[in-house]
């Protein structure tokens, strides 16, 4: 039972899944050996060639992808207790059924407790890895509100970050797919849904992560203040807006944050074009902040998109996600 206990109800299923199914193929090719292989292996040279094709199936399968190599590892234990279950020539049957049999009630065990007592569904897990990753990019705006505050460090642990969330929200919404239910036709929307927003967030991330390389690659004094009176205004704005599609995720109900990002960034920039000191920058200087104001309508649009996807997507799935869940492992 606790060997089966994995992270989500759909993670559960699959990995009860592989290892019942290892194990029953595991017993047959036992039996097989024990009636076919076990007359020829007489001698130590025998013994060996009667196993190599039995031993060649179980390692084949359990050296394939991570979706089938937890059930070659099940294979091959239930094989070997079969075989090797007496220290002679085997006439015993009811290790490979018994092996069967106590993963069977085990996993009975853990469905009742994973459907029941403690159900975590996978979609709920992939949805908070995301509001996760917008909560912390949020907290690290609020930190960190002038142009300059950005540096190498910050830089990687953020990119870092969100990389192992959507990582992670990717790998559960692909466990949600195996649920109970999730061929009906709300489960299926919800889950499109919610990979339709991971990949928004993806998307997001990339952006994020060409922003801080152009920003960090080069060091100019007048590029860089100038740049300021568009970048340090905006990071205000950026941090309301990841706060109410945080909030709007958890409490599952749509934001009703009205800041126009595209209008605040084009104000901005204008202000920016009538500064004295943006006159004076030279020609590398002057590509160098369009390429970043570039970046950053290609920031707000995505922002905007995630946005317009929460409030035609969101739907309760099994009621809100609690701020301390939102600090969970």
């Amino acid at each position: 039972t606790i060997i089966v206990a994995d992270t989500t109800l759909g993670a559960d299923v699959r990995k009860s899944i592989m290892r019942l199914v290892g194990a029953l193929l595991g017993a047959l090719l036992g039996y097989l050996w024990l009636i076919l292989g076990q007359p020829l292996a007489d001698t130590i040279a025998g013994f060996l060639v009667t196993l190599v094709p039995f031993l060649v199936i179980c390692a084949w399968t359990g050296a394939t992808s991570p979706r089938l190599n937890y059930a070659g590892l099940q294979i091959g234990l239930a094989f070997s207790m079969t075989v090797f279950s007496e220290l002679e020539p085997g006439t015993y049957l009811g290790t490979g059924w018994y092996r069967v049999l106590g993963i069977l009630l085990g996993i009975s065990v853990m469905g009742v407790v994973d459907y029941f007592l403690w159900p975590a569904k996978s979609v709920e897990m992939a949805r908070l890895r995301v509001i996760q990753t917008l909560q912390q990019i949020r907290d690290n705006l609020r930190k960190n509100p002038g142009i300059s505050d950005l540096n190498l460090e910050l830089s990687v642990s953020t990119l870092r970050m969100m990389d192992s969330n959507l990582k992670d929200a990717v790998y559960f919404l692909d466990f949600a797919r195996m649920e109970p239910g999730s061929s009906q036709p709300k489960a299926r929307r919800v889950v499109i849904q919610t990979s339709a927003l991971i990949q928004s967030v993806t998307h997001l991330s990339k952006i994020i992560e060409s922003r801080h390389r152009l920003f960090l690659e080069r060091r100019m004094t007048i590029g860089r203040t100038v740049l300021g009176e568009v970048q340090t205004p905006l990071k205000k704005a950026y941090a309301e807006e990841y706060n109410a599609q945080v909030q709007a995720l958890v409490h599952l109900r749509p934001t009703d944050h009205t800041i126009d990002l595209e209008d605040q960034l084009t104000r901005l920039v204008l202000r920016m074009e009538a500064l004295e000191a943006f006159k004076k920058v030279n020609e590398e200087e002057r590509r160098y902040i369009d390429a970043l104001i570039d970046l950053e309508r290609k920031h707000v649009r995505a922002l905007l998109a995630i946005r317009q996807q929460i409030n035609e997507s969101l739907e309760p799935v099994s009621g809100t996600l609690s701020e301390e869940n939102l600090n969970a492992p």
